[in-house]
């Protein structure tokens, strides 16, 4: 697929259908026990771990020049968004504050609003630190796994440090703009390039349940963010 039309397919009407109808079951990682996070392994998984490891720079880089444009669009906002604080960032992506988590158990309650209102890059700050490990690796199914594995730290942040709690039951219409704050916080410089390079190498994602739902929440956070007409 060529990313000169990568906004036309990256997230088709269905897709989108379907997120809204969902409702996402997110378990926090220490539930060890829970495989609502499983990525599909292709039995031949050895041999793309061998090809991608000889082979991985040469794709990488036939993918970046295939998305240049988008990812050079993608990154000029990214950077712009990324100079506003946590709270602005949060509301103007229209995050619902009782999912506003933030750790700041250790200073006084005098403190707590100051650090709240002037945080940057502190709310969700283990989802972003995960999400930025996206870019580290070759596997295609590797990605995914990071992919799955910051879905599961954005439910842990709220279950601990957000108003909602444990208790919270995630939709698509509350998770879709958690995520992309966790996306743009990551700052993933050729993000269209690392989901082209996942959706050309990973057929046994259709059909995969809820790691599908998890990338097409990407494609669809990305595109929303090239497309975003209130955006420089």
């Amino acid at each position: 697929m060529n990313c000169s039309v990568f906004h036309s397919h990256v997230c088709s009407p269905r897709q989108l259908s379907y997120l809204q109808s969902k409702d996402i079951c997110l378990t926090p990682k220490h539930h060890e026990h829970d495989d609502s996070f499983s990525v599909p392994t292709p039995a031949c998984d050895f041999v793309i771990n061998s090809l991608f490891a000889e082979s991985y720079a040469v794709l990488y880089t036939m993918c970046s020049v295939s998305c240049a444009d988008m990812d050079r669009k993608y990154w000029e906002r990214v950077l712009y968004l990324n100079a506003h604080t946590d709270v602005k960032l949060l509301t103007y992506l229209d995050v619902d504050r009782d999912l506003w988590p933030i750790d700041i158990e250790d200073v006084s309650d005098l403190d707590a609003p100051m650090i709240r209102a002037t945080a940057r890059k502190k709310f969700y700050k283990s989802a972003i630190h995960t999400m930025q490990r996206l870019s580290c690796e070759y596997n295609p199914t590797a990605k995914l796994a990071i992919l799955a594995e910051t879905f599961s730290e954005i439910s842990t942040c709220v279950s601990r440090f957000a108003l909602a709690g444990s208790e919270h039951v995630w939709s698509s219409d509350d998770l879709l703009p958690a995520f992309m704050y966790v996306v743009v916080r990551a700052q993933i410089q050729h993000l269209g390039a690392e989901i082209r390079l996942i959706e050309d190498f990973s057929p046994h994602l259709r059909g995969a349940g809820q790691i599908e739902l998890m990338f097409t929440m990407l494609k669809a956070s990305f595109v929303h963010i090239c497309n975003e007409k209130s955006l420089p």
